[in-house]
């Protein structure tokens, strides 16, 4: 049987894991989303059905750098709401927030496929995104 020293192991695993898309910081979730958790929360997990109550900033995604801020809650102190898993709100935005926990915040890079897909106030269409998501609350 043949050993195989440390070093070997560590490229292996770096290998292993840029193929699953954690190796750059990132987590690659469905339908080319990926995210980053800021803080991971420890309250409840967003699934389906819940209504979800959040804070938002959103940007337009310049090379995986925020772009031109689009929308900010925070500014306004006025939280949004919506039902997880519906057709109301940005696709990315739902796929996003599944099992992040209540408490917790989250950098979504969302893909142009994940966008809103008619032009709507401060959000254009068929753009790549940059979320900041802080999970207040669920119902």
């Amino acid at each position: 049987m043949r050993r195989y020293g440390i070093p070997f192991m560590v490229l292996v695993l770096l290998v292993a894991l840029s193929t699953i898309g954690i190796a750059d910081g990132l987590i690659q979730a469905q339908r080319n989303l990926k995210y980053e958790d800021i803080s991971v929360g420890d309250g409840k997990r967003a699934v389906p059905g819940k209504i979800a109550k959040i804070h938002l900033k959103a940007w337009m995604d310049e090379n995986a750098k925020k772009g031109a801020m689009l929308f900010d809650t925070y500014a306004e102190n006025f939280p949004l709401s919506f039902k997880i898993g519906t057709k109301r709100i940005v696709d990315g935005l739902n796929l996003g927030i599944n099992g992040m926990r209540v408490g917790g915040k989250r950098r979504l890079f969302i893909p142009p496929e994940l966008s809103p897909k008619m032009a709507s106030g401060e959000f254009p269409a068929n753009t790549a995104l940059i979320f900041e998501v802080e999970l207040l609350g669920l119902e």
